[in-house]
């Protein structure tokens, strides 16, 4: 499957600088559409020669590149296939990794900005980008891991003790077996001056501390995802409570279902409220989604070792007509 899909991301992109322009459209930096005079980035859609493929190319504002890919669909869903390569803002490679359905599948690499490889690793099941924004991902094994200067620590195996202080002062220290996390693992966050120290059991999280600038120290077990007062079903109440069909789309008849993202901030806030995926002339009915979204309450928010974390967070909302 891995060689098909390199194989298939190489003939598409042969022919990328050939394809044929459909869309371009504008994007402040958290993917928000917008005028193109308040943009941040560009995003350029063309078709490609395989049928019901297209590529996609993101640039900044000074036309350095930002990301590019492949699409199975762009309207109203964006949805990527195969591989994409997100850079930093000199050009180098940031991260290389394979997309389907909205997941990240198989290998994944990271780059320093020096272009040096930072981490492989690969994913052992699809894992929604979306739901652990923030988090360690689930079910995911590393292949090598290196420092700036190209040294690795890792054997063919994933086994290995990982030492790296980053140019930023932060400093790692843990041993993988088989890719997973194992043991003891010291995390030093120069910028908080906070040190982390958390044991594993083949990839399995066990238990973690904190200790902050002042010495405070913290015990935590487990991370925890950010939740509405009462859980899901009460969200959607409160949804159903306050969502209005907009006049104009039920005399149209248009109905569909939006995807609707945002930020759970540190407080329990929502913030950067977007759509994700739409419906086709149904602007009016994005909107509205997004106007009661705006409208919530406090969520419980998200905890990572110990401490709130803002976290990004997708909902569905269904708007359908008798």
């Amino acid at each position: 499957m891995r060689n098909f899909t390199l194989l298939f991301c190489f003939l598409i992109s042969a022919n990328f600088s050939n394809a044929q322009e459909i869309l371009k459209t504008f994007h402040k930096e958290d993917g928000t559409e917008i005028s193109e005079r308040k943009s941040d980035y560009t995003r350029i859609i063309k078709k490609t020669p395989q049928e019901g493929i297209y590529s996609f190319e993101e640039t900044w504002k000074d036309g350095s590149i930002k990301r590019n890919g492949f699409l199975s669909e762009y309207k109203p869903k964006f949805k990527q296939i195969g591989k994409e390569i997100t850079y930093y803002k000199n050009g180098k490679v940031s991260q290389i990794q394979y997309i389907k359905n909205y997941n990240s599948i198989g290998k994944i690499q990271r780059f320093y900005e020096n272009g040096k490889l930072k981490e492989e690793g690969k994913f052992l099941q699809p894992t929604n980008n979306f739901t652990h924004t923030r988090f360690d991902y689930p079910n995911y094994a590393a292949i090598q891991i290196a420092d700036s200067l190209g040294n690795i620590f890792l054997d063919s195996l994933g086994n290995g003790k990982v030492n790296i202080t980053y140019a930023n002062g932060n400093i790692l220290e843990g041993e993988y077996i088989n890719g997973l996390k194992h043991g003891q693992r010291k995390e030093f966050l120069a910028k908080d001056k906070e040190t982390y120290i958390e044991n594993y059991q083949n990839g399995k999280f066990l238990k973690g501390q904190r200790i902050d600038g002042s010495g405070k120290k913290t015990e935590y077990r487990n991370e925890v995802f950010p939740e509405f007062d009462g859980g899901m079903t009460s969200f959607y109440a409160f949804i159903n409570r306050n969502l209005k069909y907009p006049p104009d789309m039920k005399k149209q008849r248009i109905e569909g279902r939006v995807t609707v993202n945002f930020i759970i901030e540190k407080d329990g806030s929502l913030s950067e409220v977007k759509i994700l995926r739409g419906i086709p002339g149904g602007e009016e009915l994005e909107e509205e989604a997004m106007r009661v979204i705006r409208m919530s309450p406090k969520w419980i928010p998200g905890m990572q070792k110990g401490k709130p974390v803002r976290v990004s967070y997708s909902v569905p909302i269904s708007f359908k007509l008798n």
